[in-house]
């Protein structure tokens, strides 16, 4: 059964509640997304007919799915928070100073190469809830520093933790691609389009970004510090993109955005300290360095070494990599180790808490145990870390609760007495109904959708990737391009998608400024959207489709 109009609109409500009263009426995402959950379980009941049991149900493993992100959140704080008390973020301050006293180009050192790195390791929103507090301890405002997180994450999106969103697409396709030739065809130009499209439209990523957080600045010493820094952000953006687009042509899916974004690093690293492309004038968001909470407590000349205060975040980069690279063969194994239960009644729905997989606790939780001997820490400096951690926490707790209550809810509404499909795929649908020509416009806006929707672009993969093939082919569209822009948009709403806006701002205590980062991350996420759709249309257009 298809969607009426009215049903259309209405599958819309929840979602735009959400962002107008986050967006228009400075609610806090702790008010706005209880608000859009209750919206969309009355909806769900009156209008989809589905069941109280089914929709509470499907709500409670929502809410028992944002533990995953709670605990990566508490990991990355704690982690952050031994560091500050130990005085060894003050040490990983200078070492980023040591390299470029300039504010741009830390930013695009941590929020771009860093966070790439951070990605193709693992994934699973680590890479912002490490750059957005690092930024923070340099000096950029915390509003700038979750922004700059936020964006310059989307782009290594895509391919993240060896190909995982990649590898969900085709997985997904089960049936529609005849054949183990074609099937493998069809994904390795699957994959290249995603790069190539990526490379193009993502290249601009620093730029876009730093104009962002340069705008309120205006003149600074008699210079525009945006202009000055244009040649640094183009070099910086060709040094993660060339390299990922080369591997994934020649490599497949699971090393783009790791080997691109070590390659890159490296590149980026080596210029900012001879000067190359940099600006002349030294740029700085604020007026001297900020200080962590705590670590004014430990004196100079008890500061650690260099190499022992970045020895944390060295060792959870190695176990990130290790454990998530096929190479090693650990991630199925600690995956297998799970805590499983129930939830929604009469179904084989379940909870999994894959504890050893988790970044949260293996390895954010790990090293920051590890931490506390290691900087030979007194327990009441450690208990201030947990007991500011578990604070910090704690405020994001509610708004995540019922965003992934909202989540599960919409992605399951599709079990009713109504034969409708399920809210989101109706969303999808009707964004798919433009035409032959705006189709390939709209296919990105669909990846957003899903990835707005669930934070992940695994999830919105899975969701729209079959949408997507079949409504390619009854328009004669290729496929395989229309597949990519899913892919590629569903990178891009990571930028936009609520609960990670959630989880980041906790990470440097901004409590009630996730609307203003969901208003200001709109435009560069409809920008690269439609720079993503506009590269697609030139691909098709010389393929003389």
């Amino acid at each position: 059964m298809s969607a009426t109009l009215t049903e259309t609109i209405t599958s819309f409500l929840p979602v735009l509640l959400i962002v107008v009263t986050m967006t228009g009426f400075g609610w806090s995402s702790r008010r706005a997304l209880p608000a859009g959950w209750a919206l969309a379980l009355v909806i769900a009941l009156i209008v989809w007919d589905m069941n109280l049991p089914s929709a509470l149900g499907y709500s409670v493993l929502g809410a028992f799915k944002s533990l995953d992100i709670i605990l990566i959140i508490f990991g990355a704080l704690l982690v952050l928070n031994t560091l500050k008390e130990s005085g060894a973020f003050r040490v990983i301050c200078g070492s980023f100073r040591s390299i470029s006293e300039d504010g741009r180009i830390q930013v695009i050192i941590i929020a771009w190469m860093f966070s790439a790195f951070l990605e193709g390791a693992s994934g699973f929103g680590a890479p912002a809830a490490v750059a957005a507090p690092l930024l923070a301890g340099l000096g950029v405002p915390p509003m700038s520093a979750v922004i700059a997180a936020l964006i310059m994450n989307s782009t290594p999106v895509a391919f993240a933790a060896a190909g995982i969103p990649i590898s969900a697409a085709i997985n997904s396709l089960e049936g529609l691609v005849a054949g183990s030739a074609a099937q493998a065809a069809f994904s390795i130009s699957l994959v290249r389009h995603t790069a190539l499209i990526h490379g193009i439209a993502g290249t601009f990523i620093p730029l876009l970004t730093l104009f962002i957080l340069l705008r309120p600045y205006g003149k600074h010493e008699g210079a525009s510090p945006f202009r000055s820094i244009i040649p640094f952000a183009l070099f910086s953006g060709l040094a993660y993109t060339v390299p990922s687009v080369l591997i994934a042509f020649f490599f497949g899916p699971e090393l783009p955005a790791l080997l691109g974004a070590l390659i890159g690093l490296v590149l980026v690293l080596f210029a900012a300290k001879k000067g190359f492309l940099a600006p002349r004038e030294v740029f700085s968001f604020a007026p001297a360095p900020l200080r962590g909470e705590g670590d004014g407590d430990v004196p100079l000349q008890n500061l650690p070494g260099r190499l022992i205060s970045w020895a944390p975040y060295v060792l959870i980069a190695l176990i990130l990599v290790v454990t998530r690279l096929p190479l090693f063969g650990l991630g199925p194994r600690l995956s297998a180790l799970e805590l499983r239960f129930p939830v929604v009644p009469g179904t084989s729905e379940a909870y999994s808490l894959k504890w050893a997989f988790l970044p949260g606790i293996f390895p954010f939780l790990f090293v920051a145990l590890i931490q506390i001997p290691l900087f030979r820490m007194k327990a009441r400096s450690a208990g201030r870390a947990w007991k500011q951690s578990l604070h910090q926490t704690s405020g994001a707790a509610i708004a995540l609760v019922s965003g992934l209550a909202f989540v599960q809810l919409m992605l399951h509404s599709d079990l009713n007495g109504s034969g409708l499909p399920s809210m989101i795929t109706v969303m999808a649908g009707s964004l798919s109904g433009v035409g032959r020509l705006l189709y390939i416009f709209a296919a990105p806006f669909i990846g957003d959708l899903g990835t707005f929707m669930s934070g992940s672009n695994t999830v919105s993969n899975i969701l729209f990737s079959s949408l997507q093939y079949k409504t390619a082919s009854l328009l004669s569209l290729p496929e395989d391009i229309i597949l990519a822009l899913q892919v590629v948009g569903g990178g891009i709403g990571h930028m936009i998608c609520v609960h990670v806006i959630v989880a980041v701002c906790a990470t440097v205590g901004l409590k009630e400024g996730e609307g203003v980062v969901l208003k200001k991350n709109l435009l560069p996420a409809l920008i690269y959207t439609l720079a993503a759709g506009t590269a697609g249309f030139i691909i098709i257009v010389l393929r003389g489709i």
